[in-house]
C-alpha cells in the first residue's frame, strides 16, 4: 500500500460479522461445498502419494527382482564354470593315469621280453639244443601210396620245413641248385623239379643269390651265381 494512506483496522477472526439474511443463506450453502472441495483435494493427495509409494514399492521390487535374476544367472555361470573346470580336470588326470599305465605296461613287456631274451641266451650257451626253439620240421610223401611187400624200387618226396623266423630279418643266401637232366629225370619227375624251384624263387627276397647246374652225361653251369633279380632277368631273355 503507498504510504500515507491509512492502513486497514485488523480484523478479529472472532469477531462477529453481521450478514443479511439472504448473504447467510448463501454462506451456509457455500460452506460444504468448500468442506467437499478441501476432502476432495486430501484424498486426491493421498490417492498421489499411494500412488506414487505404490510405484516406488513396484520399481523397488522389480530392482530387486532384476538383481536375484542377474545373481541367480551369475551363479549359474559360475557353478558352470567350476563344473567345467572340474570335468577338464578329471578328463586330464584321466587321459594323464591311462598314458602311465601304458608306458608302465609297455616298460613291463618290454622288460619281459628283455629278460626272456637273456634267458634263451644263457640257456643257448649252457644247452645247445635249447638254441633252436622251434626245429625243423620234415614232411615225407610216396609216389605211390600202394603197399610195397617185397624189395624193390621206391619213390618219395621228402620236403623239409623251416621254422618261421619270429619276425626278424634272416641273413641272404646263396644257393648252388643242381639239377639232374638226364633222360630218367623226363616226365613227372622233372615236372616236380620245376615246381620245386618255382616254389623256391617265389620264397627268395632280391638280397639272394642262386646258381644252377646241369649234368646228364655232362656238367654243365646253366647259370653262374647270380642275385635273384638278375637270374630272372636272364632266364626271362634266354631264347
Amino acid at each position: 500500500m503507498p504510504a500515507g494512506y491509512p492502513s486497514a483496522p485488523e480484523q478479529d477472526s472472532k469477531v462477529p460479522i453481521d450478514l443479511a439474511p439472504e448473504d447467510q443463506e448463501e454462506g451456509l450453502r457455500i460452506k460444504p461445498t468448500l468442506q467437499e472441495m478441501e476432502e476432495a483435494d486430501r484424498k486426491e493427495s493421498a490417492r498421489l502419494a499411494k500412488e506414487e509409494a505404490d510405484k516406488k514399492a513396484m520399481e523397488e521390487a522389480d530392482r530387486k527382482a532384476a538383481k536375484e535374476e542377474a545373481d541367480r544367472k551369475e551363479g549359474e555361470r559360475l557353478a558352470k564354470e567350476k563344473a567345467d573346470r572340474k570335468a577338464a580336470q578329471e578328463e586330464a588326470d584321466r587321459k594323464a593315469a591311462k598314458e602311465e599305465g601304458d608306458r608302465k605296461a609297455a616298460k613291463q613287456e618290454a622288460d619281459r621280453k628283455a629278460a626272456k631274451q637273456e634267458a634263451d641266451r644263457k640257456a643257448a650257451k649252457t644247452n645247445p639244443v635249447a638254441r633252436c626253439t622251434n626245429p625243423l620240421t620234415a614232411e615225407l610223401s610216396l609216389a605211390n601210396n600202394s603197399c610195397v611187400m617185397e624189395a624193390t624200387e621206391l619213390l618219395a618226396v621228402l620236403s623239409v620245413v623251416a621254422p618261421p623266423a619270429n619276425g626278424t630279418e634272416r641273413a641272404a643266401l646263396r644257393l648252388s641248385v643242381v639239377i639232374d637232366t638226364s633222360g630218367s629225370m623226363n616226365g613227372e619227375k622233372l615236372r616236380l623239379v620245376g615246381q620245386t624251384m618255382l616254389y623256391m624263387l617265389r620264397h627268395l627276397s632280391s638280397r639272394d643269390a642262386l646258381g644252377l647246374i646241369e649234368y646228364g652225361t655232362t656238367v654243365r653251369v646253366a647259370a653262374p651265381m647270380m642275385f635273384v633279380m638278375q637270374l630272372a632277368v636272364a632266364v626271362w631273355r634266354r631264347p
